[in-house]
This record gives structure tokens, sequence and C-alpha cells, in this order.
């Protein structure tokens, strides 16, 4: 009786390192799956980084393969389609980075200020966040946010040009001067620069196919001035309007489209 005691504390001891062997085993998988889901690299965040790296380096890559007809093509008639054309007519693959588009757009809309004598009205000018096209007070009367007939004109030539950029966000800022203003209409500078940018983007989107979700539209009331207001002119050049065009690096900071 006592020896089959014995033998099945035996038996019984010699199975129990299986129990400690399947904990051991079930450690080892948790730590390896663990370890596996720490590195796993999100594709797409992955991406969205090198793009944004590759944007402050040396420019955003454009292939213009699902962006519609580019701006070169359509407003100077070069086929830039993720091909280019060499002296000798030979097509070659290439690729246009957003710096020669930024370059592109600033050349189209200073041609257009010269062919329609408007060199005092509009100015152009290159920022890190991309191009500002600058609409001077030329567009409202004082105190009021509806756009002139002359500057209709102006927003429609631009609003052609706008449409043929690829999908960079598009911002619209309203400027006023220092001057207060309390009127019926408008109670301060803050709701007189919104309106003045939302009624520019009203009349881009009237007379233009660029999807309304590509813009964002800013008042900044008096307090962005880019001149003295001590002065006429200076308070002439902070009643403006500025269009910009984003550089797709500062575009991947705005709310997902």
């Amino acid at each position: 009786m006592g020896r089959r005691r014995g033998e099945e504390l035996e038996k019984e001891n010699h199975e129990r390192w299986l129990i400690t062997y399947a904990d051991l085993i079930t450690l080892l998988l948790i730590y390896f799956v663990v370890l596996y889901s720490m590195s796993k690299i999100d594709i797409d965040k992955y991406k969205n980084f090198t793009e944004s790296l590759t944007s402050v380096l040396k420019g955003t890559a454009y292939i213009f393969e699902n962006s519609g007809p580019s701006i070169l093509e359509g407003l100077s008639g070069k086929n830039v389609k993720g091909t280019n054309t060499d002296v000798g007519g030979t097509t070659k693959n290439r690729q246009m980075t957003e710096e020669e588009l930024i370059n592109d757009i600033q050349k189209q809309v200073l041609g257009l200020i010269k062919e329609h004598g408007i060199e005092g009205k509009v100015l152009v000018i290159q920022e890190e966040r991309g191009l500002s096209i600058l609409l001077k007070d030329v567009l409202f009367d004082t105190g009021s946010a509806k756009l002139t007939p002359q500057a209709k004109e102006v927003v429609h030539e631009i609003a052609k040009i706008l449409e043929k950029v690829p999908n960079n966000n598009i911002r619209i800022e309203g400027h006023t001067d220092n001057v207060p203003i309390h009127n019926k209409y408008f109670y301060s500078n803050w709701e007189l620069s919104t309106a003045r940018a939302t009624s520019v983007l009203q009349e881009i989107l009237r007379v233009s196919k660029v999807r309304p979700e590509r813009f964002s539209v800013v008042g900044y009331g008096e307090y962005r001035p880019i001149a003295s207001n001590k002065t006429p002119e200076g308070r002439a050049l902070n009643r403006r309007v500025t269009i910009v065009i984003m550089r797709t690096v500062y575009s991947k900071a705005e709310p997902v489209r």
C-alpha cells in the first residue's frame, strides 16, 4: 500500500513540469506579440511623415495624373502631366516640384496683373507658407463688404488661375486698418474683415469650379498690419484681402477634408 502511494506521488511530480512549461510558453508568446505590435509600422503615418519631410527639404513632387489640367497646360499650353518635352521634341518622364508650381503660379498672376493694367492693385508675394495674392483696398467701398464691379473683374481672373491649381488648400484672409468701425452692418473691424474675405470666397465659388472644401476664411481685423496706420498710404495697404495658396506641408496641419 505504501509502495503504491509512493508511485502515485512520483507520477504526479513527473507531470507537474508540464504546467510550468505551459506557463512559460504562454508568457513567451505574449512577449513576442507585444514586441511585434511595438515594432509594426503604421504605413499611413509613415507615408505622411516622409511626404512632410520631403516637402520641407526640397518641395513636394507633383505628378499631374489625377489633378485635372495643370496650371502650365491650362494657361501656357505646355504639357506637364508627368512628362517634359525637351528642345529636340523627345518626351521624358519628370516630376514637377511644389516650388516649380508656386513659381509658375506667380508668373501667371504677374502676367494677369500686367495684362489688365492693375499693377498697383494686386501684389504677389512668395512666403514660407505659400504664395500670397494680395488684393488692395480697391475691392470695396468704405465700410462695405460688397465687391465693386472692378473688384469682381479682378477676382474672376484670379479664380481662373485657382481653377488650374492642384489640390492645395487655399486660405482667404481679410484685413482692415485701425480706424474703428461701428455701423448697422458691422460692429467692429473683426466682422468687416471676415465679411470681406467671405465676399471674395463667394465670388470665386460663383464663377469657378474650385471645390469649396479647399478653402478657409480668416478675419484678422486690424491686427496684422503690413504698413504704418499713421499715414493714408499705410492704411490703404492694411485694408486688403489676401488669397494664400498653401504649401502642402502647411496644408497637412489643416483639418482633414
